[in-house]
């Protein structure tokens, strides 16, 4: 009696560990075929049946078909058969279809001659772990291949950055060589706009001699105009001159005459008389010279008149041409002027884009660097990625 006592008691706390084990873990009892004898709350609420639909079915009620016909499976049996005890993570399918994952051990329960009478599983859901840790590796391999593509991309940043900045040292360098051949090109110009304004005022100054030289030939046509009035003047005069110088050669040819007939008495008279016909002879003669000189002054005056009006003829032709010129070299001034203000605008440009070239290619450098930083960040986090792969596949799912 007492050892029947003893038994129960020690049958009540095997019974109250299970109680207490089925409190926090799903527990089913198969028979060695894999006919499930019975199941507590827990398990039944996981697979989501009732204990009367399971009852007397077979484990691989659970399974899909192709894990019911698994050699695995069946090696999975042969083996608690044998007394070994198997534990794991295994995939059920409740009720509805949907994957249950239990981290599971199926314990082989012995007789006294140590042949397996019945399987119990002690389980626990990890389904919701295991969801996680394949969001995990989900997340690991996304994290993988987007560190692989930013190593790429920040290596295709890079290359390009670095010829960015190469082309913009290019384009920096030519833009201070235009901006030195501009500098040039505004100096000759500011020295060709002075050198314009000189011609503009010789020009002028130009102007203003030849319209002097008009006035001063004018003046001279009409000096010389009245030079040739004079001489028609003293012309007029010297025929007097040589008509009193005949008549008084007449009148002293009279005169001898008369002496010569008074005889003796007119001799003093005679030699008067002769004195005054060789005084007349001389004048004539001395007329006729400045007749002669006269009418040739007359000539010369009459060619310089029509040399001088030649002249100032052509003097208005040069004052018209030198107006035109200074007109032209004003205009011209005023157009190299307008140049030399747009080479300076343009040189200030050039400047300005040569200072923004350079800020470019600190920009490329900066951004090189950077991609640089993002290369080997993007490193970090593909290795970060594979240990994370390789943490995750110890897990078995």
């Amino acid at each position: 009696m007492t050892e029947v006592i003893a038994l129960q008691d020690k049958v009540a706390y095997l019974q109250s560990i299970l109680d207490a084990i089925g409190k926090s873990q799903a527990i089913a009892e198969f028979e060695m075929d894999g006919t499930l004898i019975a199941a507590n709350p827990m398990f039944l609420n996981l697979m989501g049946y009732e204990l009367s639909e399971v009852q007397g079915q077979h484990h691989n009620l659970f399974l899909n078909e192709q894990e019911k016909s698994a050699e695995e499976y069946s090696h999975f049996w042969h083996a608690l058969n044998r007394g070994e005890f198997q534990a794991g993570e295994f995939k059920h399918l409740n009720k509805n279809g949907t994957e249950v994952w239990l981290q599971a051990s199926y314990n082989p329960l012995l007789d006294a001659q140590g042949k397996p009478l019945k399987v119990i599983q002690f389980a626990m859901d990890v389904s919701e772990q295991k969801s996680v840790l394949r969001t995990v590796a989900k997340n690991a391999r996304h994290l993988s291949d987007a560190s692989e593509e930013l190593t790429s991309v920040s290596q295709h940043m890079s290359s390009n950055a670095e010829e960015t900045s190469s082309q913009s040292n290019v384009v920096s360098a030519a833009a201070e060589q235009v901006n030195r051949n501009i500098e040039v090109v505004t100096t000759g110009a500011e020295e060709m706009t002075f050198s314009i304004k000189e011609i503009a005022l010789n020009a002028h100054e130009a102007a203003k001699v030849a319209a002097n030289a008009v006035k001063m030939a004018a003046e001279t046509n009409q000096l010389i105009s009245r030079l040739g009035d004079s001489s028609a003047e003293i012309g007029k005069v010297i025929r007097v001159i040589t008509s009193i110088a005949q008549q008084t050669k007449l009148l002293a040819l009279n005169a001898t005459i008369e002496a010569a007939r008074a005889g003796e008495a007119g001799k003093g008279f005679a030699v008067v008389a002769n004195e005054v016909k060789e005084l007349a002879k001389e004048t004539a003669t001395a007329t006729e010279d400045i007749s002669g000189k006269i009418e040739a002054i007359q000539t010369d005056t009459v060619g310089a008149v029509k040399a001088i009006a030649d002249i100032q003829t052509i003097i208005n032709t040069v004052n018209d041409i030198q107006n035109t010129i200074a007109s032209a070299v004003e205009e011209q001034a005023a157009t190299t002027s307008e140049i030399s203000r747009n080479v300076t605008e343009a040189a200030k440009g050039s400047h300005e884009i040569a200072r923004n070239i350079a800020g470019v290619a600190e920009a490329a450098r900066s951004t090189s660097a950077g991609a640089g930083e993002a290369q080997r960040a993007a490193s970090a986090l593909r290795r970060m990625a594979v240990s994370l792969q390789e943490l995750v596949q110890k897990f078995k799912f």
